[in-house]
């Protein structure tokens, strides 16, 4: 029975040290996943920020360059109210002089596309013109658009018969879509809390 007893506390001193050094591992562990979690929340809000109102939050994305072909260039933000049925995405094209005539908006096989946009202006800027314009996307085509693994390609037709393609490298998409997808879990809670 000593002999077990003497195990026992022989045992209970190893258990302790086992223990302690467990709970150090385990507390350093801790603090690296708390710590990349919040660099990663930082990141996040970096690329969005929320607005409190009195009908509810506005979540605006910062604005996001993607660049074409032959020095074109556009720049877009998005703004989404949590209690709107769209999202309102405005846009700068970088491009030759030209009338846009319709956007189109794709990734997989969602697609949504319109001619009805609002000009805010078009200024010259160098040899280019800038081209700022304004679309609502609905918000179930917004959501099912920034929910596809295939990255986002936002195509802008011309009058002129010129179209300028856009499209996100796959690494950006995927954070992209991690975003939009926290976002959207955002709204869906503080909806379901009023």
């Amino acid at each position: 029975m000593n002999s077990l007893v003497g195990c026992t506390n022989i045992g209970a001193s190893h258990t302790f040290i086992l223990h302690n050094f467990g709970m150090r591992y385990l507390s350093k562990k801790l603090f690296f996943v708390l710590l990349l979690f919040c660099s990663l929340s930082a990141f996040a809000k970096e690329r969005y920020s929320v607005r409190v109102l009195p009908d509810g939050n506005m979540y605006f994305f910062m604005p996001y360059k993607l660049k074409g072909s032959s020095g074109t260039m556009l720049q877009y933000d998005m703004t989404q109210l949590s209690y709107s049925d769209s999202v309102a995405i405005n846009m700068t094209l970088t491009s030759p002089m030209g009338r846009v005539k319709s956007i189109r908006l794709f990734s997989g096989e969602e697609n949504y596309s319109t001619t009805q946009y609002e000009l805010f202006f078009q200024e010259r800027a160098g040899s280019r013109f800038n081209t700022r314009i304004h679309i609502d996307c609905p918000l179930s085509k917004f959501r099912r658009l920034f929910s596809c693994s295939v990255p986002l390609t936002i195509e802008l037709m011309m009058e002129d018969g010129k179209h300028y393609a856009f499209t996100y490298k796959t690494k950006t998409w995927q954070k992209e879509v991690s975003f939009v997808s926290e976002v959207q879990e955002m709204i869906a809670y503080s909806n379901s809390r009023q």
